[in-house]
This record gives C-alpha cells, sequence and structure tokens, in this order.
C-alpha cells in the first residue's frame, strides 16, 4: 500500500503526489466523491475526467440513494446474506415465481 503525506492549503486545497497520481492514470480535471467513513476522508475518483463527466444516463448510480443501497448489499454479500446463485436467468425467475415458469 502506498502512503504519501499530504498538506491541505488555503481554502481545503490538497495536492495529490504525482506517484499516486500516475499510478491511478489521474489527469487534470478528474472529478472526486469525497466520503467520510469509519477511517476519514475516502477519495474516489468518478468516470473519468473533466472531458468525460458521467454519462445523464448513468447518473442514477451515483445518487447518495442508491449508493447506500449498493452499500446495504454488499455488506449483505460480506455477511452471507444471499439467496441461491442460479445458473440461468430462467432459473432465477422460476424460483421468484415458485418454481413455476
Amino acid at each position: 500500500m502506498l502512503m504519501k503525506l499530504i498538506q491541505m492549503r488555503q481554502r481545503g486545497q490538497i495536492t495529490l503526489p504525482f506517484e499516486i497520481r500516475k499510478i491511478l492514470g489521474l489527469e487534470e480535471g478528474v472529478c472526486f466523491v469525497a466520503e467520510i467513513n469509519e477511517e476519514g476522508i475516502l477519495l474516489k475518483p468518478i468516470l473519468g475526467n473533466a472531458s468525460r463527466q458521467i454519462p445523464k444516463e448513468e447518473r442514477w448510480f451515483w445518487t447518495e440513494k442508491w449508493q447506500k443501497k449498493e452499500k446495504e448489499a454488499d455488506e449483505a454479500i460480506r455477511i452471507g446474506r444471499i439467496s441461491q446463485i442460479f445458473e440461468t436467468a430462467e432459473e432465477a425467475i422460476a424460483s421468484l415465481r415458485g418454481g413455476k415458469l
């Protein structure tokens, strides 16, 4: 794990070290989501840089409400609270319909 010390400057500005930007392929204009978690602040780059923002038809996925549900689903999977695994969509549909197609 690469760790670098950075300093917050005037108006809350920080500079990501070159080595981190290079490893992650971050270019000028990249947007981030800042998330507060139990360890502190997590900065996550979002789909591309300023020249390629999130397409309108994909914005629903990045809403706070949807991301909350994604985290709930991830936690359910992590603790093993999942349904059986189906080989085909037809098997899953049949299970939802009580075994009847």
